[in-house]
């Protein structure tokens, strides 16, 4: 009796969590692209657009460092109504004032208490995940995280003569995100883990991964600030680019399986190199794009998604070939940060270059750094042996885009948080009811 009501609150605790997260990630989706045409609109140059991405990765990275103190002390019930309430007052205070300065503070505000809101999510997640179901938790977590976000691209075209219709519709997804962690009846997990992050050590162990990371976070950083602006000045519609964008998010469900279990096969850095290469093939097809139809296009774009998210998650699982399972949630989370800082200064600098060769300016960026990458993992494959295949550990994907480090724990590969490369400890502040 009792193993059948903890399967049941289980499976309850799920579906409302992933209620709340597929309205959090509708909101991130809608907002993230439709800021990026609004700034163009009001009258500021694309860099503005690329600098209001980096600073939601900079608030983001902040607020999966600092947030879990907040959270174990005032609890994870309140904690998410009052990072939601912040967050949807920061995405109104766009509508009030027309302000570059204050436009970046609000933006880095969002993604500050975006953050929040997902540890609170994913550490309910990881207390209910075991042994028999985190494999199975981590897909749905990450199908979740791929169709929300791609799917909230459509709602751009929502009333669409209304350039205010897209402020209320994210206030509306986020007011609405706070009602299935509100109403639950489930236990509080436990509180939030510190990490500590060890990234010296971590590159000393694992080059390829870091820079694959990174790379992987200048490219998709790049990609989601700034391909709406490169559709719109390609003569796209705004139903076009919502179209554009929604499968260059949701085909991030494409290749991460495949490619994965063949790097299981192979040495994952020739999957990664290919990976890479694949990037960089398609970012020419795009400089050139005046020569395709829409539909071919959409395909590139889907080809696209596909190959640029399983950069990160290829770079996760060969740096795991390395480390002892132990050791694979700490790893994991340096490899986080790693991708967030490349997610912050890719829209950036991609931003710089559109301003200084046009619209193509940013597949000339994710070109080149793809490019980059590639020539390092041929330098880096005659270094060191490849790890025989029965020393590799199991690819599992990963959601990237919006995931925290919290999710790692939900990787069916770590066995524990012992003391490896980081040093992780609990904060013992009692939490409240």
């Amino acid at each position: 009796m009792m193993w059948t009501w903890r399967i049941g609150e289980t499976l309850a605790l799920m579906w409302s969590l992933s209620l709340s997260v597929s309205l959090l990630l509708l909101a991130t989706g809608l907002f993230g692209t439709f800021i990026s045409l609004y700034a163009l609109q009001v009258g500021f140059s694309q860099t503005l657009a690329g600098l209001l991405m980096s600073a939601y990765y900079a608030g983001f990275i902040i607020g999966t460092l600092k947030t879990g103190d907040l959270i174990n002390r005032i609890g994870h019930i309140r904690a998410f109504a009052a990072f939601c309430a912040v967050a949807n007052a920061s995405v109104m205070g766009f509508t009030f004032i027309t302000d570059p300065v204050v436009w970046v503070i609000l933006r880095a505000m969002i993604g500050f208490n975006m953050a929040g809101m997902f540890i609170v999510v994913e550490s309910w997640l990881n207390v209910k995940a075991t042994n028999a179901n985190r494999g199975t938790l981590l897909s749905f977590y990450m199908v979740t995280t791929y169709l929300a976000l791609g799917l909230g691209q459509f709602l751009i075209n929502f009333n669409a003569s209304n350039s205010q219709t897209p402020f209320i519709l994210t206030s509306l997804l986020l007011s609405l995100a706070v009602v299935p962690v509100a109403i639950t009846r489930a236990s509080h997990p436990e509180p939030v883990a510190v990490v500590h992050f060890g990234l010296r050590r971590l590159y000393q162990i694992s080059p390829l991964a870091v820079i694959g990371c990174i790379a992987a976070g200048l490219t998709i950083g790049a990609l989601y600030a700034l391909a709406p602006i490169f559709a719109l000045k390609n003569q796209l519609s705004t139903g076009e680019v919502s179209l554009f964008m929604g499968v260059l998010i949701s085909s991030g469900l494409l290749l991460q399986v495949p490619l994965g279990r063949l790097s299981d096969r192979m040495d994952r850095r020739v999957i990664i190199a290919l990976a890479s290469a694949g990037v960089t093939l398609i970012s020419i097809f795009f400089v050139m794009w005046q020569q395709i139809s829409f539909m071919q296009l959409l395909l590139l774009a889907a080809l696209l998604g596909g190959f640029i998210t399983t950069l990160y998650p290829l770079s996760i699982a060969y740096a795991n070939d390395s480390l002892q399972p132990s050791e694979f949630v700490q790893a994991s989370s340096g490899l986080l940060l790693t991708f967030g800082v490349g997610g912050m200064l890719g829209s950036l600098i991609a931003a710089v270059m559109m301003r200084l060769l046009g619209s193509e300016g940013l597949f000339i960026f994710t070109g080149v750094v793809n490019l980059l990458l590639t020539a390092f993992v041929l330098y880096r494959i005659p270094l060191r042996a490849s790890v025989p295949q029965e020393q590799k550990e199991a690819f599992v994907p990963l959601p990237e885009v919006s995931v925290t480090p919290l999710a790692h724990e939900a990787d069916p590969r770590a066995e524990g948080t012992q003391d490896g490369l980081f040093d992780t400890n609990h904060s013992h502040t009692q939490e409240a009811a």
